[in-house]
């Protein structure tokens, strides 16, 4: 249900753009034309992390697909963007302002158990600069910090680490609204981009952390969509 209502926001928010997409598993022969890119992929088990592994494969390998198409330029602008986020607002004059500045943006969420590596629900940067760091989406395995309860095991682990150790100074979108009490879930960045943040649970119920709250995802989509269509959003 994420597909077109996500599609119509990149539409009208960013200008000369392509999507590039992985969907785990289901018929997306009436949604191929949708993309410039879009493929089933098939999911790896077994493996230490499990689904935070296989976020990272995908990110990784649809990142490699795009770094070697014919047709991308090193200065083109890579955009790193959850199946369920989107933005709320023209962003086309926000990333180049930014990028101008800083060679990476990236969500954070410090209120997720004190977070602090770039998140994929929107991360953003050049081809040039990617390319150049060698960078990734791994995550570090067993690597905690004293500040975070997560550690570096989740993807943008790696690429956290790298920015740090080569004092690389990158801009942090940072929560500016949510539309509940919960504090991760349901949230506005930097008054810019939107994210679920539960738009791929199965359960219509979700719940985050220790945050005690739990609210139905899908009768929070529907409040999306009607916030949109009113221009509230």
């Amino acid at each position: 249900m994420w597909i077109d209502l996500q599609i119509s926001q990149i539409k009208k928010h960013i200008s000369e753009y392509l999507v590039w997409s992985y969907s785990s598993g289901f018929d997306i022969s009436k949604h191929q034309k949708k993309f410039h890119y879009l493929k089933n992929h098939t999911p790896r088990t077994g493996e230490a992390f499990g689904g935070y592994l296989n976020h990272m494969l995908k990110l990784n390998s649809l990142t490699e697909i795009v770094l070697n198409d014919t047709n991308t330029k090193e200065d083109d602008i890579l955009i790193w963007l959850d199946s369920d986020a989107f933005p709320i607002a023209n962003i086309n004059n926000y990333i180049d302002n930014k990028l101008s500045v800083f060679p990476l943006i990236a969500i954070v969420r410090p209120e997720n158990g004190g977070d602090i590596i770039p998140h994929p629900s929107f991360t953003c940067s050049t081809v040039a600069f990617w390319k150049k760091n060698k960078l990734n989406w791994n995550g570090i395995p067993g690597k905690d910090t004293a500040i975070n309860n997560f550690g570096l095991h989740d993807p943008g682990g790696e690429l956290y680490e790298t920015l740090r150790k080569k004092n690389i100074n990158w801009f942090r979108l940072k929560r500016t609204k949510s539309l509940t009490e919960h504090q991760v879930f349901f949230t506005i960045y930097d008054n810019i981009i939107y994210h679920h943040g539960a738009g791929s649970r199965a359960k219509p119920c979700c719940r985050g952390g220790n945050f005690g709250v739990n609210f139905d995802s899908v009768k929070m989509y529907e409040k999306i969509c009607d916030q949109i269509n009113k221009n509230l959003l």
